[in-house]
């Protein structure tokens, strides 16, 4: 399952870059203006409500990428800031244009700058066509509002061809600006529809690994964020079903688990196009290799707290028959929960089977390919290496070799390389 950006985000992130730009470009073409518009130009002669437009301008654009990167502010609300954004900036770059006064033989003189403002914002802002046509008609208003601020100032009133000539660019831009919207705003959804598991929306990867990604995601009704690991099983037939029966056991067995300290399942299923999911508790911290590997190995005391955590749990799972498998430091996460520190949370049961080969809890016979050796060589049990039969043992012997990482900061180099002998023989 390929899972695009947000459109939402994204939308804001284009928004942001936009207004950067209009926070910069206005007064480095305020400099050139003042070093190299000559004296006697109409320009000079309007020089103030030039300077004062781009002035304008640029506070305008640093006020709204300020308030579009507050993350206490709904996305949508903020896409609104967008749009309003978008209908100020229209006054103003309107204004500068007319500041110029048009003389008896100017035609259409240039392409309207509020009519590609009007365009930009429809292709960066994905919204419902309806509401992009108001906002751009809005913004196309601008153009004879600038006009009239420059009638104001006692420029001459241009002659009825001229004023068409100023109102058609903006008007044109409108229509193109809703169709342009149907499109964007249709693969938008597309992009959006694609985002959602269920009742859960998907903000943003937090991570991937070699058979899929975990990602932030959002219920639709509960405030609750969660974590979501998507898998798309490799290969074809018997291949990608027994990845997908491993899947579902993992999720089966992290499901039956109740543990505190063993990551809690809410929710797993499949999408439309194969692609296994299942929603679990977002958490906050570190992993144990990260930790070590960061600052330095754990004294005693800590070390040993942590182990009496991970014991909890796995101890569950051995009650239940089950195996963990895989038990290393970068499984094992430390997290603040609730009020508690340096709290422990076993995680990934990717490979948890029965101890036995008759699986007492129901979840079917094994899966693994026969001869595979699965796990991680730095902290996987002898037996596991030869294929021999595996219980709860090889996961207290794991256990042990991820004590030794936390108090020592490595593993015994001798016993791995003894391991991948034994492996590749």
């Amino acid at each position: 399952m390929v899972v695009g950006g947000d459109p939402k985000r994204e939308a804001v992130r284009r928004l942001r870059i936009l207004c950067t730009f209009s926070s910069v470009a206005p007064l480095i073409g305020m400099v050139l203006m003042i070093i190299f518009t000559p004296e006697g130009s109409p320009i000079r002669a309007s020089r103030e409500l030039y300077l004062a437009s781009i002035v304008g301008i640029v506070a305008l654009s640093i006020a709204v990428n300020h308030v579009l990167g507050r993350q206490d502010i709904p996305l949508a609300r903020r896409l609104d800031i967008g749009f309003g954004y978008q209908v100020m900036g229209a006054l103003g770059v309107a204004t500068m244009r007319h500041i110029v006064p048009w003389a008896p033989g100017d035609g259409f003189r240039e392409v309207s700058p509020v009519a590609i403002l009007i365009v930009l914002f429809a292709a960066l802002i994905p919204n419902v066509p309806r509401r992009t046509f108001f906002a751009s008609l809005c913004a196309a208003a601008m153009e004879p509002v600038g006009l009239g601020i420059s009638l104001a100032m006692g420029n001459p009133t241009p002659s009825p061809a001229q004023i068409f000539a100023i109102c058609i660019g903006p008007l044109a831009a409108v229509g193109a600006a809703t169709i342009i919207s149907q499109v964007v705003y249709g693969l938008a959804q597309d992009v959006e529809a694609a985002r959602r598991l269920g009742s859960y929306r998907l903000v943003s990867k937090l991570g991937a690994g070699g058979m899929g990604e975990v990602w932030r995601a959002e219920h639709d009704l509960l405030a609750r964020p969660a974590a979501v690991k998507l898998i798309q099983p490799k290969g074809d037939g018997d291949g990608k079903t027994s990845d997908l029966s491993r899947f579902e056991r993992e999720a089966q067995a992290t499901a039956l688990l109740q543990s505190p300290h063993t990551v809690q399942l809410y929710d797993f299923g499949s999408s439309d196009d194969g692609t296994f999911y299942y929603v679990m508790e977002l958490l906050d911290g570190v992993d144990l290799e990260q930790l070590v590997r960061e600052t330095g190995p754990l004294p005693p005391a800590r070390a040993v707290h942590v182990l009496v955590q991970v014991c909890k749990s796995l101890g569950e799972a051995h009650a239940h028959g089950l195996v963990h498998r895989d038990v290393k430091p970068a499984n094992v996460l430390l997290c603040r929960y609730g009020r508690e520190l340096d709290f422990a949370k076993v995680l990934d049961f990717g490979l948890v089977k029965p101890a036995h080969d008759k699986d007492k809890q129901g979840f079917g016979a094994t899966v693994t390919a026969a001869n595979a050796i699965v796990g991680t060589p730095a902290y996987m049990a002898p037996e596991m290496v030869l294929s021999g039969e595996v219980d709860h043992r090889a996961d207290l012997y794991s256990l042990g070799c991820v004590a030794y990482w936390l108090l020592t900061g490595r593993f015994r180099t001798m016993r791995m390389k003894a391991i991948d002998k034994m492996a590749a023989g």
